[in-house]
């Protein structure tokens, strides 16, 4: 694996959806994938998030297992990797748990902010390039290892852009039947490339509580 790494880390229904359509907020994965899910926080160096996502759920995932804290420590690293927020329209809210949570928080976006909405970010990136130019930004930060938490909006600009090493993805077995797929749906059709058979390569998998299944497949460069 190389040292610049993108992985996208989901739980997805059968029918490739990421939430219920009338709870957004309710997760779909059980105790196996929250496991899976802490595991690969502590191996990232920061996590990026979409701003829709960040309104629906109001908070971002946390390393809760006090191993994978204590392992990230001996390594001189964060308990908890920055959280990357990516949006276009500031409206957040300031008593949000986000803003609570033990975390560090940046934020990339094209508008400039005021003093007060700055204030709640540790760091403020402006940008309105493409998003192989900002992730380009975070690699000059020293975040090589990153971990993508959604949205559909943001999997389908970085899969565009081709721009993701891995998916990992957690197979619940219900079928939800609503429009929430895990990749948005868009006018620009994805890199063609993505579709060859050689193009995505099995890493592992691994069966979980509840009848549940994690694929993780590796995008295939050579």
């Amino acid at each position: 694996m190389s040292n610049k790494w993108i992985k996208l880390s989901l739980a997805v229904s059968l029918d490739g959806k990421i939430c219920f359509p009338n709870d957004k907020k309710l997760a779909l994965g059980g105790k196996g994938d929250r496991k899976l899910l802490e595991e690969a926080l502590s191996w990232s160096d920061a996590t990026l998030m979409g701003a829709e996502t960040l309104r629906i759920h109001q908070n971002t995932c946390l390393i809760n297992n006090k191993d994978l804290i204590k392992d990230r420590r001996l390594k001189k690293k964060e308990d908890q990797p920055i959280s990357i927020i990516i949006c276009r329209k500031y409206d957040f809210k300031s008593d949000w748990e986000y803003f609570q949570q033990p975390i560090k928080r940046w934020l990339i976006s094209p508008f400039e902010m005021n003093n007060n909405q700055y204030n709640i970010f540790d760091k403020y990136i402006f940008d309105n390039g493409d998003l192989s130019k900002k992730i380009k930004l975070l690699r000059e930060s020293g975040l090589n290892k990153i971990l993508v938490l959604g949205g559909s909006k943001l999997i389908y600009s970085l899969l565009l852009e081709d721009q993701l090493d891995e998916l990992q993805l957690t197979l619940v077995p219900i079928i939800i039947g609503s429009k929430n797929n895990w990749i948005s749906n868009n006018k620009i059709d994805l890199p063609i490339d993505l579709s060859k058979k050689e193009a995505w390569k099995l890493k592992r998998y691994k069966s979980l509580d509840e009848n549940e299944l994690m694929i993780s497949y590796t995008r295939n460069r050579s």
